[in-house]
């Protein structure tokens, strides 16, 4: 079975929206709806969803996708390692 776990900016109300993060926003939502296209299991989780999905927190699962991949790759690894989390726990279920 394939998960895709799509890594949203994690926002907060005080941001105003730039158009960097408008940029993001729209990324995400080509990203979600391609997934969507061809998955059947596809979810959009900020840093702190990922930790809580993993049972730990966002640095701790930052730190796991930092050994795995690098400090660049942080958020798609994070991503991944949600996947991966959200597929066993539907195998498992």
């Amino acid at each position: 079975m394939v998960t895709v776990v799509v890594r949203s900016a994690d926002y907060h109300q005080s941001t105003r929206l730039k158009d960097h993060v408008a940029l993001r926003f729209r990324g995400e939502g080509v990203l979600l709806s391609t997934a969507r296209a061809y998955v059947w299991q596809v979810e959009c989780m900020n840093g702190r969803a990922i930790g809580d999905l993993c049972r730990t927190s966002k640095e701790e699962v930052n730190t796991r996708a930092i050994a795995l991949l690098s400090e660049e790759s942080k958020e798609a690894t994070a991503a991944a390692i949600a996947a991966e989390e959200l597929r066993l726990s539907i195998t498992y279920s």
